[in-house]
C-alpha cells in the first residue's frame, strides 16, 4: 500500500504499490519517502518500493467544497466503525437521522450516525433531547485519511511509520 499526497500534501488516496510505481516511472508523482524492507525486482535491477507519493499537479476536480468521502450507508458504518452510536453494538446495523428527517433534519454527514435497530427504534421520531439518548461521538464529514485506515470489516489498519507524518 502507498499512500498519495495531492500537491498540497493532502491524503487523497492509498493505491497498491505496484500502481505506484507506474506512476512514478510516468513521471505524474514524486516519491517522498520509501519502505525500508520491501523491494520490486525486475530481471535486471532491483527498486525500492514507496510508501508516500505526492501528484506534481493539482486535480482541478477536487474541491474544497466537494467532499471527497462520497455519503451512502456503507461509508456511515465505517466512519462509525461498524459500531452503533448510542450502546456500542455491531449487529443489527441501521442508519438513524440524529434530527429525525420529519423534523428537517437533512441527510448529511453530521446528522448521520450508525445505530443498531433496537437504539434506531427506541429513539424513533425524537431528537436526541427528547429521546434521552445520547451519542457516543459527535458525527462528522470523515477525510479521505479516515476513511482509508479501515479495512472492509471495520476494523482500524495500523498506518506504516512512514506515512505518520502525513496523516
Amino acid at each position: 500500500r502507498v499512500l498519495v499526497l495531492d500537491v498540497g500534501y493532502q491524503t487523497i488516496d492509498i493505491v497498491p504499490w505496484q500502481r505506484a510505481m507506474v506512476l512514478q516511472m510516468m513521471m505524474k508523482v514524486d516519491v517522498i519517502s520509501y519502505y525500508d524492507g520491501p523491494w520490486a525486482l525486475s530481471a535486471e535491477e532491483a527498486y525500492y518500493v514507496p510508501a508516500v507519493v505526492r501528484t506534481r499537479s493539482y486535480n482541478r476536480h477536487q474541491s474544497h467544497k466537494t467532499p471527497l468521502i462520497s455519503l451512502h450507508r456503507k461509508n456511515i458504518f465505517i466512519r462509525d466503525g461498524f459500531r452503533c452510536q448510542y450502546c456500542g453494538k455491531g449487529e443489527n446495523l441501521t442508519v438513524d437521522h440524529v434530527v429525525p428527517a420529519s423534523k428537517g433534519g437533512p441527510w448529511a454527514w453530521e446528522n448521520l450516525a450508525t445505530a443498531c435497530a433496537k437504539c434506531n427504534n427506541k429513539k424513533g421520531d425524537k431528537t436526541l433531547s427528547q429521546s434521552g439518548m445520547r451519542l457516543r461521538t459527535t458525527p462528522t464529514a470523515p477525510t479521505v485519511a479516515n476513511m482509508c485506515m479501515y479495512t472492509r470489516h471495520g476494523r482500524f489498519v495500523n498506518p506504516p511509520e512512514e506515512w505518520v507524518p502525513y496523516i
